[in-house]
């Protein structure tokens, strides 16, 4: 059974948006994929308590 899926839209920076499509080509994925998996990793990150660096958010 597949789960809910929700639509989202946003916007980056050009510098940003052309590495992410240059990591996403990289790793074989779509640069909607790759964002996808960054958010997705980011979250489990969350969930295992992994902390940040100081700054980085």
């Amino acid at each position: 059974m597949q789960s809910e899926k929700k639509s989202v839209s946003l916007v980056l920076p050009l510098d940003v948006y052309q590495k992410i499509c240059i990591l996403a080509q990289q790793s074989n994925r779509s640069t909607a994929g790759y964002i996808r998996q960054v958010l997705i990793c980011h979250l489990r990150c969350l969930d295992a308590g992994v902390s940040y660096p100081p700054g980085l958010l």
